[in-house]
């Protein structure tokens, strides 16, 4: 089970937790934890099927980077109790909604690797936690 990293800037990490219904959200930092996410996913899976066409690698890391598996990944950390959210949002039903879950997992990837000194390396550890590589 994935635990919450400790942060150097707690700030970065509420942040990462804030859905854009409320101000200082994490929409930034998802695009940047978005893009990461990506990278690495597809590294994994280079080096895990290195025969396998790029059908098969596109199709494997659009499952793996999904919001039904980053919101699964959320659920395990228990993210949707931390979530900052409008009242609104929260009578919606926004702290069990696939996409804000997924969207913050994105976010606190963004959020870990400024956190760490945008050291790419550390952040790919991280994500291979949370996806269990």
């Amino acid at each position: 089970m994935a635990k919450f990293p400790k942060f150097k800037n707690a700030d970065l990490l509420r942040q990462a937790l804030t859905h854009r219904s409320l101000p200082n959200h994490n929409e930034r930092l998802e695009f940047i934890g978005d893009g990461i996410l990506q990278g690495v996913v597809t590294a994994l899976l280079s080096q895990q099927f290195p025969d396998s066409s790029e059908g098969f690698l596109s199709k494997e890391r659009a499952k793996l980077v999904s919001n039904r598996a980053l919101a699964k990944v959320a659920r395990r950390m228990n993210i949707g109790q931390h979530l900052y959210l409008a009242n609104g949002t929260i009578k919606q039903g926004g702290r069990k909604s696939p996409k804000i879950l997924a969207d913050a997992i994105e976010a606190l990837i963004g959020a870990y690797f400024i956190d760490r000194g945008y050291n790419y390396v550390s952040t790919e550890q991280f994500v291979q936690k949370l996806l269990g590589f």
